[in-house]
């Protein structure tokens, strides 16, 4: 029965001669096929190969390969400009007196020749806004906040009270000699707090509740003047600061030409950055920089643009890391405008794009009007004068730079430091078709608006006055001015670091006082 069964098995059934001649046959035919196209199908793997490689090749040179351009006056040229001085004394021109390598335009290299070069509007003139917009009613005027809470933003804002500057510099008088005063601590304030209708405490720096008359235009004039010839630990009247606009750009002279008209009356100065380099390290020409030097395209603007062009010797330092070379430019112009139009404690700067358009009372508001100035970071009391005195900076003195707490990102925690900057939100235009069109996008927060801070560009320790109590920590200054920073960083500083340093003053001390000594005895 065993063999039976496994006789009649269908897997265990003899192969036939017909079935083993049609395997073979099968096998035969793709033996031949291989051979008889041998050299076809060798051709097809190198062609297959190759057009891997050079695919390979190009995605390599596009995206990951950067040479250097060489310069050479066949497809480079050199441009300068001359010092053009305004009014107040500031050289507009003073980033284009040295020669620069600039990509020439592709044709006959100028302007005209270029694509996406528009030709000039002849009706572009400066908006001229009514005086209810240029010098605002500060008491009767507030400004709106994004309330998150209400419906993702798109709910009703909150609104801040506004005031005029000398009303804010009263009340900080008034309010700095009460006894029972309790420093503020606005950092872990929620918004609700911050725009309520009480008097939040700002120090400007400035203590004089009379304020500074420009009659005239020479007195315009005179005092800004003085303004940029100061010393930058003077504090200018706050009732006559600054605003001004730091900002990019590329190519898009459509929108320059409209924020230019548009903003014309209301920033004092207009710092614009460009480089020889787009942020993907791609070589460009400086078209703005040409427009200025070499048209009167922006003629009735030029009396307040200060053109920053940046020439990038490296340009494949950044290659494919277009965002860090984008943070580099952004802080480089940031500095270099401020650096251009003297800026000086308490001035107002604003950064952001060309495609965003902030309201134009919005500004004033914020330039003429005070009672805002709490939610802004970097600044509370004025720079202390040198003059007389010896001003501890922890940018010069290193024992005191290394006893500064810092913070994450290693820049020292001072108490005056919010840490953070206003956002426009919604009081701003942008002109993208991402927010026209999608109407669920609620509010975005750019561009930012800064207060610039005299005391941190000179590297001012903080000094507060003898306050008794404060809301939390951050904001009461003990007596010892050192050991409330740094309690933790100067457990971590070795001591015989710490006593070489402390030998090393005495030196300096005992050095300082033979000196007087000798002095004395030869007089």
């Amino acid at each position: 029965m065993a063999v039976y069964t496994l006789l009649n098995s269908d897997d265990n059934l003899p192969l036939i001669d017909g079935q083993t001649n049609k395997k073979k046959h099968g096998k035969n035919r793709i033996t031949r096929f291989f051979a008889r196209h041998k050299r076809k199908i060798r051709r097809l793997l190198i062609f297959l190969f190759l057009s891997a490689f050079l695919i390979f090749l190009y995605i390599y040179s596009t995206y990951y390969y950067c040479s250097e351009p060489t310069i050479n006056d066949k497809e480079y040229s050199k441009i300068k400009g001359e010092s053009y001085y305004d009014k107040y004394g500031i050289d507009l021109n003073q980033y284009l007196t040295k020669e620069m390598y600039n990509q020439k335009i592709p044709g006959n290299d100028t302007l005209d020749s270029w694509d996406l070069y528009t030709p000039v509007c002849p009706h572009l003139e400066p908006v001229h806004y009514p005086e209810e917009i240029l010098n605002p009613n500060c008491e009767d005027i507030g400004l709106q906040f994004v309330d998150f809470k209400n419906n993702l933003g798109r709910g009703k804002p909150h609104i801040l009270h506004l005031h005029s500057i000398t009303t804010q510099i009263k009340n900080w008088n008034e309010w700095s000699k009460r006894d029972d005063k309790i420093v503020p601590n606005y950092y872990y304030k929620n918004v609700e707090n911050l725009v309520d209708d009480t008097y939040h405490p700002f120090d400007y720096g400035y203590y004089d509740e009379n304020e500074t008359i420009l009659k005239n235009e020479e007195d315009t004039i005179s005092f800004y003047k003085n303004v940029i010839n100061s010393r930058m630990d003077e504090v200018p009247d706050p009732r006559h600061r600054r605003i001004f606009s730091f900002i990019l750009f590329n190519t898009e002279f459509d929108l320059l030409d409209l924020y230019l008209t548009e903003y014309y009356e209301i920033f004092d100065y207009f710092v614009i950055y460009e480089s020889n380099a787009t942020f993907s390290g791609k070589p460009k020409p400086l078209y703005f920089t040409r427009t200025l030097l070499e048209t009167d395209r922006y003629e009735k603007f030029k009396d307040k643009i200060i053109a920053f062009p940046l020439p990038v010797d490296r340009v494949c330092k950044f290659y494919r890391e277009p965002f860090s070379k984008e943070h580099i430019a952004r802080r480089q112009l940031i500095e270099m405008g401020l650096r251009a139009v003297q800026a000086r404690h308490g001035d107002i700067y604003l950064h952001g794009d060309l495609d965003e358009f902030v309201k134009p009372h919005i500004l004033t508001r914020i330039k003429k009007c005070g009672g805002w100035e709490h939610l802004q970071a970097g600044i509370g009391g004025g720079p202390q004068s040198s003059r007389l005195k010896k001003v501890d900076s922890y940018l010069q003195d290193k024992k005191l730079n290394r006893k500064l707490e810092r913070d994450k990102y290693g820049f020292p925690k001072l108490v005056y430091d919010r840490e953070l900057s206003i956002g426009f939100l919604n009081w701003f235009y942008e002109y993208s078709f991402e927010i026209v069109e999608n109407s669920s996008i609620g509010t975005t927060a750019k561009p930012n608006i800064a207060i610039f801070d005299a005391r941190r560009a000179l590297g001012q320790y903080p000094i507060r006055y003898n306050y008794t109590e404060s809301e939390g920590d951050g904001n009461f200054m003990v007596d010892d001015k050192y050991t409330k920073f740094n309690r933790r960083s100067l457990e971590n500083i070795p001591k015989e670091e710490e006593e070489e340093e402390e030998k090393e003053e005495k030196k300096k001390e005992k050095e300082k006082e033979e000196l007087i000594i000798e002095k004395l005895s030869a007089s």
